[in-house]
């Protein structure tokens, strides 16, 4: 599990008030809160694909279902299972997150016999959806990673002023915890390997669109999407019909 120091937790207060957000963080529960919702198909047998999503800083789970992304997913994929967690900044803030995730939810799903599990999430949810994957990679078959939070300026600076990005992540001797538990195995796999199915999705005015396009650098263009707006739900409904508009496939199974 991921030990995310005093900091970070600073670096997301101050995102959350820049954004106008409650600072009121919940307590984190055990086991996580959930709401599923079943595939609606009647005439075709339930997928071993399952979506888990994952909200944003300030933002319930049910705002998947609000903002039609649960809509439109069913929409195209009747037979598939749809989990959102209640995934608040309290889980991060006492650093169980990557824990209830995989006790909660995944670890059940694998023993109901889903095979494909996938995690989309919205900022801080994206921020989570890439920790887990970077923690367990053998859990997950794909990541739709919407505006993602990737650490707080003096980190992406850091990044973008080395030659590269395997050659920053060659090189880094320092001790940040974003930049050890997730952006250098996030190039190892993603410019290196070449085995993390991540689909990126931002707007061109994001609050953190240049650690976007650092990542963006390793990944192939039809995994990048991008659309005017900035870092909130207008943006994101945008992008969530751009991607489903190119069809992916959820049934690849986790490796």
């Amino acid at each position: 599990m991921m030990h995310l120091p005093v900091r970070i937790t600073a670096t997301f207060l101050l995102a959350s008030l820049y954004s106008g957000c409650n600072l009121f963080i919940p307590k984190a529960t055990t086991p996580i809160s959930t709401q599923t919702y079943p595939a609606i198909s009647a005439t075709t047998p339930k997928s071993k694909a399952l979506m888990i999503m994952l909200p944003g800083i300030g933002n319930r789970a049910s705002a998947f279902a609000d903002k039609g992304f649960i809509a439109e997913l069913q929409a195209q994929h009747p037979n598939m299972e749809i989990i959102t967690a209640e995934a608040h900044f309290g889980y991060y803030k006492e650093r169980t997150v990557t824990t209830r995730l995989k006790e909660d939810i995944i670890k059940p799903a694998q023993q109901q016999g889903y095979n494909s599990i996938w995690l989309t999430g919205t900022s801080l949810g994206g921020f989570g959806s890439l920790l887990y994957t970077m923690e367990h990679p053998q859990d997950i078959a794909g990541i739709i990673a919407i505006a993602p939070y990737l650490g707080d300026k003096k980190l992406i600076a850091d990044i973008s002023q080395a030659p590269s990005l395997q050659q920053w992540a060659r090189n880094y001797q320092g001790n940040d915890e974003i930049a050890l538990s997730l952006w250098i195995p996030l190039i190892q796999k993603s410019c290196e390997a070449k085995n993390l199915n991540l689909i990126l999705a931002t707007g061109s005015e994001d609050k953190f669109i240049k650690a976007h396009k650092l990542l963006a650098q390793c990944l192939p263009a039809s995994n990048v999407h991008i659309t005017h707006g900035k870092h909130r739900w207008g943006t994101w409904n945008t992008l969530w019909q751009n991607i489903l508009n190119e069809k992916p496939s959820f049934t690849k199974r986790a490796h």
